[in-house]
């Protein structure tokens, strides 16, 4: 058969043939050298499903605004993968937002994976700027643009109450040789106190020294806060000092007991307060943190005044926030010593140790912000340093039911010119 009888277009439509055979021939060699098969739908995938990552939480677009210390952020992923919590990182203000992966969670919703991550920052800042990153399985990243978030909340703060006690004076009938300075202990340490509404919201503070610290009065007042705390008043973020500064005594069933204004040797239950059973006990039942500093005299051993007894401001006030309900107990001395009175300072050791740690000496870090351990180890090198000077006997504070820690207590107010 003749050539000129061909139509005039098909030699090109069979070289467009061959053409297309070789290129379709190449490309099915190309998938054939990714490998598996899986790896082949995966790509396939990949092609007709790109990878997606947007905002869900917060849910206004950036900036968001918070009120609170502690919110959520959450993703949606769409992905032919199926991601892992390690597969996502979280960033606050350009740094790796540490934590355990226990804190983060993923979940299925709509045929899409929702990654959600509580973020938490201290009270007072003002802007937190938060991104996610997403790697895929090909080690492509991910991620939406970076979220602002505005926190417009107040600075919460917890109160403190105080309750303070000081015995100097006694009547002949207690038999109890008078202190010097017990009254002006708990006093001066009090009214150190009184002035922490930087660290603290609301100071709640009672103070019985003289005639106004009677066994009455006293148990009340430990009352008065157990009722408070059953009412709702009380907050587990409330902190609780409890100072007392007297003579002690023992009854014959070895219950140690505070020597109150009222005390008569001849009616020591009646006239006296029990630290364990009217103090202790009704506080254990304050859903709060509490903090007792006992600088107690123990009368048999009584003599030449001898008394024994058993940072950053935001940052500071998260610690106190996040520290658990408990019970931290500071002593003057050990259960067989002696705490002394020492007339160059006018007050006790343990006192004057105190008003010491509760200036810029118990500062060990420099933060202007002082903790219970940085307290209790400037108090329990402090005071046998004092005895020794004034050629008194070794007296050691101690320390027990230390449940609060490191917990601030104290921010060094700042002076005038700064």
């Amino acid at each position: 058969m003749s050539n000129k009888f061909l139509h005039p277009t098909l030699p090109c439509l069979c070289a467009l043939a061959l053409s297309i055979a070789w290129t379709n021939l190449g490309f099915a060699q190309k998938f054939k050298s990714i490998g598996e098969d899986q790896e082949v739908r995966t790509v396939t995938l990949k092609l007709r499903k790109p990878v997606t990552l947007s905002w869900i939480l917060p849910a206004s677009s950036s900036p968001a605004y918070e009120k609170n210390t502690t919110f959520s952020i959450s993703v949606r992923l769409e992905s032919p993968y199926k991601p892992r919590e390690n597969d996502f990182v979280v960033y606050v203000d350009g740094k790796v937002y540490a934590g355990k992966l226990d804190q983060a969670s993923l979940s299925t919703k709509n045929n899409t994976v929702l990654f959600t991550r509580e973020i938490e920052q201290p009270p007072g800042k003002k802007e937190t700027k938060v991104e996610v990153v997403y790697t895929a399985p090909n080690g492509e990243p991910y991620r939406p643009p970076a979220m602002l978030v505005q926190h417009d909340f107040s600075l919460k703060k917890a109160t403190l109450r105080m309750l303070f006690v000081g015995v100097s004076d006694y009547n002949a009938d207690s038999e109890l040789p008078d202190l010097r300075f017990a009254e002006k202990d708990a006093e001066t340490i009090f009214h150190i106190f009184r002035n922490q509404n930087g660290l603290f919201g609301k100071i709640d503070s009672t103070l019985l020294i003289g005639p106004r610290a009677s066994s009455g009065n006293l148990i009340a007042a430990v009352n008065a806060i157990r009722q408070l705390s059953q009412d709702g008043e009380v907050k587990p973020e409330d902190v609780l000092i409890l100072y007392i500064s007297s003579h002690g005594t023992l009854l014959d069933d070895g219950d140690f007991r505070i020597a109150t204004f009222d005390y008569r040797a001849l009616a020591k239950e009646r006239t006296t307060v029990s630290m364990r059973r009217e103090v202790l006990y009704p506080l254990r039942e304050v859903n709060c943190k509490k903090i007792i500093f006992l600088d107690a005299c123990f009368s048999g051993k009584a003599s030449s005044g001898g008394k024994t007894g058993e940072g950053d401001l935001s940052k500071a006030i998260a610690d106190i926030l996040n520290a658990a309900p408990g019970f931290t107990t500071i002593a003057s001395s050990s259960a067989t010593q002696q705490s002394w009175e020492l007339d160059r300072y006018g007050h006790g050791s343990f006192s004057q140790a105190m008003i010491e740690a509760l200036s810029e000496k118990a500062n060990r870090n420099d933060d202007d912000i002082i903790n219970l351990d940085e307290v209790f180890a400037y108090v329990a090198k402090r005071v046998p340093e004092l005895n020794k000077a004034e050629g008194k006997p070794e007296q050691t504070p101690t320390r027990t039911d230390n449940e609060l820690g490191g917990m601030p207590i104290f921010a060094i107010p700042k002076k005038k010119n700064d």
